[in-house]
């Protein structure tokens, strides 16, 4: 089962990426109508019933700043590996990136800029998906086959975010020898899983975590 391909972009999200030079219409896909409305320290989404007040010195990504960083990482994680680039293409049709708020701007001088990355992933054609912990499965062995060397804390926790109760799957990774350490967290919402990223998995980045607001039906 080839699910969550595109999480493995999510990632390479601790570095401090530049933003490309070049440019492409990334905003045109399939997943438009459930773009976000994004300013410089708020973000709405009224598909996912999603709000963030981000910290007033955090620097929250446009729309197109976002998914020009996931497909860099989606590239380096799938580098030389045909099949991943081929689900990586497959599957973004079922993607779509909420947002990215970092500790610094991208491009800044430092080794690792604090982050959360949210974004959603359609999974009707998976009834076996209930919750979080569920996706957490598919998660581990797509990213067991890409160019990442991660390695996962045993068991899951839980999180109360904006009101809903998110499932929690901790990492670590080394990258050029820096050890990388992030929390997933992940709900699902309809007939999509919504997936936040914190880097690193500590209170670092709680303030982020702690301004999203979730407009969730109760179960």
């Amino acid at each position: 089962m080839k699910l969550n391909a595109w999480r493995a972009i999510l990632i390479l999200t601790a570095f401090a990426f530049s933003a490309c030079e070049q440019r492409s219409d990334l905003t045109s896909n399939k997943q438009a109508s459930k773009e976000s409305v994004v300013s410089e320290t708020a973000v709405a989404n009224e598909f996912f019933k999603l709000t963030l007040d981000a910290p007033t010195d955090w620097y929250v990504l446009t729309n197109v700043e976002l998914l020009e960083l996931l497909n860099m990482g989606g590239k380096v994680a799938a580098s030389g590996n045909r099949e991943m680039e081929a689900v990586l293409d497959a599957s973004e049709e079922n993607q779509a990136a909420l947002f990215g708020v970092f500790r610094h701007p991208p491009g800044t001088p430092v080794e690792i800029n604090p982050n959360v990355i949210a974004s959603a992933e359609r999974v009707s054609f998976s009834p076996g998906i209930k919750r979080g912990s569920d996706y957490f499965f598919h998660t581990k062995r797509m990213l067991g086959q890409s160019n990442l060397a991660v390695t996962f804390e045993n068991g899951y926790a839980e999180r109360e975010i904006g009101g809903v109760n998110f499932d929690r799957m901790n990492t670590t990774m080394t990258v050029q020898g820096i050890t990388i350490n992030q929390s997933y967290y992940a709900a699902k919402f309809d007939d999509h899983i919504v997936l936040l990223v914190a880097t690193p998995g500590d209170a670092t980045t709680d303030p982020v975590l702690d301004g999203i607001k979730l407009e969730w039906p109760k179960d």
